[in-house]
């Protein structure tokens, strides 16, 4: 399901093998991962509103 969901965010299609089966098998699993939650594991976690950043200011730890 890892490869169908790196398919569905690529821009493209792969070279060599018919579109419609890439549109099939893939975007089927790909689908399938969506549907089941599979997808959300892999996404990169929401960003920290810019006042939440950790800026080092007061901290006791030195480089």
């Amino acid at each position: 399901m890892a490869l169908a969901l790196l398919w569905k965010y690529q821009d493209g299609y792969l070279a060599r093998i018919p579109v419609w089966l890439q549109r099939c098998l893939l975007g089927g699993l790909a689908a399938l991962a969506h549907r089941t939650g599979y997808e959300r594991r892999w996404l990169p976690a929401a960003p920290l509103p810019v006042g939440d950043l950790p800026t080092g200011h007061g901290s006791t730890l030195r480089p």
